[in-house]
């Protein structure tokens, strides 16, 4: 998996490409916690190139939304593709929003 990202301000978009799994969410949880390190205040996850997730991942951005929620962050998913957005909609998590473009998603979370 790869992850690159773009700060804008208090907004960080996280653009996450491959599989985000068992073997990658060790990556994602660093990553995570360098951003927290950072006090960033909210993140957009962009799944434009994600192939795959697990619910390994998922539970990764569950952490990660408790703690920005714990700061008073939020968190936005966008261009999750079906099989990505079906997790979501399983899971039924309040704190997760989905969004279908970043546009959507700076301008849901206020940026």
């Amino acid at each position: 998996m790869h992850i690159s990202t773009i700060t804008s301000g208090t907004l960080t978009v996280a653009r996450f490409a491959g599989s985000f799994d068992t073997n990658t969410a060790s990556e994602a949880q660093d990553y995570f916690d360098v951003l927290f390190a950072e006090r960033v205040e909210n993140v957009i996850v962009d799944f434009e190139a994600l192939d795959f997730m697990s619910s390994a991942g998922l539970r990764v951005l569950i952490v990660a939304a408790k703690k920005l929620q714990a700061t008073g962050g939020r968190i936005g998913i966008c261009h999750a593709n079906e099989s990505v957005a079906e997790v979501f909609a399983m899971a039924q998590l309040p704190f997760f929003k989905l969004f279908p473009t970043r546009t959507a998603a700076i301008e849901g979370l206020g940026g």
